[in-house]
Order: structure tokens, then C-alpha cells, then sequence
């Protein structure tokens, strides 16, 4: 059951249920957000904020991630580059991008 963050509805630890809304659209936006995570800085459409031990990432909508350890971050940069990535690189590859 994903954590619930005390100081705001509009966040979630639920790392699947997050990108169903805020899914990059394509490579750039994929980098964008894999950037923004890695190096807890904005890039892109995607900010991020250090908020004590949560790392807090927006996308273009309403629901925050929260991201609430550093095994957990580097799940989340695993989960983007397998279903983001890695696909989108291999298309462009195949397509002679």
C-alpha cells in the first residue's frame, strides 16, 4: 500500500497510478523525466523539489510524486527507462533516427 504524505492530498508514492497521468510523451520527455529524478532538478515539463527525506516530482498535473528513499528513486529511474527508454530508443533506432 503506498504511503500517505501528511502534508498534501494531491501526492503519492504509487509510482504506476502516478504515470498513467504524467507518462512522458516521448524520448525527450522520457529523458526529461529520468534528468529531473537523477538529478533532482527541473527539466522539461518536470520539476523537482527536495522536501526534507522527499523528493517531490510534478508533471503537468495535479497529483505530485513523492519519492521516499533512494532505493525507491532507483526504482523509479529502472521503471522509466524500461517502459520509456529503452523502447522509444529501439523504435528510433529501427526507424534509422
Amino acid at each position: 500500500m503506498p504511503l500517505e504524505y501528511p502534508f498534501d492530498e494531491d501526492a503519492t508514492t504509487d509510482f504506476e497510478s502516478w504515470l498513467e497521468g504524467e507518462a512522458p510523451r516521448d524520448l525527450k520527455e522520457a529523458i526529461d523525466l529520468r534528468d529531473a529524478v537523477r538529478h533532482e532538478q527541473d527539466q522539461g515539463r518536470y520539476t523537482a523539489e527536495r522536501d526534507y527525506e522527499f523528493l517531490i516530482i510534478e508533471g503537468s498535473g495535479p497529483e505530485k510524486l513523492l519519492i521516499t528513499s533512494s532505493d525507491a528513486k532507483t526504482l523509479f529511474l529502472q521503471i522509466v527507462h524500461q517502459q520509456y527508454i529503452a523502447p522509444r530508443r529501439k523504435a528510433a533506432r529501427r526507424n534509422g533516427l
